[in-house]
């Protein structure tokens, strides 16, 4: 890529991450790291694991609300050194997080390589663990969600990741932590997938009509009766159709993965955006994960409170970064 062509592209990243959409995400982001400030005396766990890009524009709202403190001369001050840091691999973006950001903890690695792949047998080890188990990981991927290269199951990459997390965070000491997701609001699936998709929806309305009747009031009767008797055909839905199908199967899918573990989940944000013109379609949620007992020792009640959450939280982020939200 010429400099002409990277400039002209960077343009284009930053007018989308200038977005009053974008904005209100990381106003969103931001409380998160809130409800965990100030870092625990003597910890060495980040409070914030992101993938910032080359702006870093989540960091500076971390800057400016306070969580993160500046030298005189701009860069990261020691006390606040632990407090985030950045996943990055790609070269130019490093420098320039660096540059915007002296002193900023950054990972150099590709995200799949930091979770050491899709296996559920390889885990990060050393200071990768360590990172792993920050207070709130913000998995902000420029993707759609896809199926696992290797289907012995029905799984995905992003799903195995956040398996990965949950048993991180509970290793002694258990950390109460917060998961930030963001998907590409698209539903490119072939008809096995998408039927195995519709089948486990169909599944868990069955498992749990409260959830169901949750998801007619959000998302339409008629939607929902195509989910039930297979008709549905996501990948040729309108993009709001294929955003909603997110809202309701990826934090469900989430509970449903890590209840085994004993968290208490809920889903504090489940959002859709974009979708307009000049605006790619996006899905973003907020799930939090607190250690309990009771949900160790009652994973039936506790996942169908975890479902209850999910649609209380369904909403959108308008064009002006307005948020209407059930919850």
């Amino acid at each position: 890529m010429g400099k002409k062509t990277a400039k002209r592209a960077n343009v284009h990243v930053a007018m989308a991450e200038e977005r009053p959409e974008k904005a209100a995400v990381r106003k969103i982001w931001a409380e998160q790291v809130k409800k965990f400030f100030p870092p625990e005396e003597g910890s060495t766990v980040p409070l914030y694991l992101t993938l910032s890009g080359a702006l870093g524009l989540d960091i500076k709202r971390l800057v400016d609300e306070g969580f993160v403190q500046l030298n005189p001369n701009g860069s990261i001050a020691d006390d606040s050194s632990n407090v985030v840091v950045a996943i990055e691999r790609n070269a130019h973006a490093i420098l320039e997080i660096k540059r915007r950001f002296p002193g900023l903890k950054v990972r150099e690695t590709h995200l799949g390589e930091l979770f050491r792949g899709e296996s559920p047998f390889r885990f990060p080890d050393g200071s990768d663990r360590t990172i792993c188990r920050s207070r709130v990981v913000n998995l902000d991927l420029d993707q759609v969600l896809k199926e696992a290269s290797v289907k012995p199951e029905f799984d995905f990459p992003v799903i195995r990741w956040v398996e990965k997390l949950g048993l991180l965070h509970k290793e002694d000491p258990a950390l109460d932590w917060c998961l930030c997701l963001t998907l590409h609001g698209e539903t490119p699936w072939d008809n096995d997938l998408s039927g195995r998709v519709l089948t486990y929806l169909t599944d868990n309305f069955d498992f749990d009509t409260d959830f169901e009747a949750a998801c007619r009031s959000n998302v339409g009767d008629d939607i929902i009766d195509e989910i039930r008797n297979g008709a549905l055909k996501p990948a040729e839905q309108p993009v709001s159709v294929q955003q909603q199908l997110l809202c309701m199967f990826v934090p469900k899918m989430i509970a449903d993965r890590l209840r085994a573990q004993g968290w208490h989940i809920t889903t504090d944000y489940n959002l859709a955006y974009g979708g307009t013109r000049h605006r790619a379609p996006m899905y973003t949620c907020v799930l939090s994960f607190r250690v309990s007992q009771v949900a160790a020792t009652s994973p039936h009640e506790n996942y169908r409170s975890a479902l209850r959450s999910i649609m209380s939280k369904f909403g959108i982020i308008d064009a002006n970064g307005n948020i209407e939200c059930g919850g």
